[in-house]
């Protein structure tokens, strides 16, 4: 990696790529339904275990941005 930005955009890449891949090992999202039905399912997998270390991190960086924490974009 050139330098720190690269290395952290490479890293949250994975991240997201994984992430996308369990919420459809959940079955997040696969057919059409209601809003209400799409957030029970979607709120049901993101509180799993499996996924609770992703929301984690989402969280920090969510908030870190929100702060104007450096890197943020």
């Amino acid at each position: 990696f050139k330098d720190k930005h690269e290395l952290l955009a490479a890293a949250l890449n994975h991240v997201a790529n994984r992430l996308v891949q369990l919420l459809q090992l959940a079955g997040v999202g696969q057919s059409p339904r209601p809003f209400e039905g799409l957030l029970v399912e979607a709120w049901t997998a993101i509180r799993s275990p499996e996924l609770m270390p992703y929301m984690r991190l989402w969280m920090e960086l969510a908030a870190g941005a929100g702060r104007g924490a450096a890197g943020a974009p």
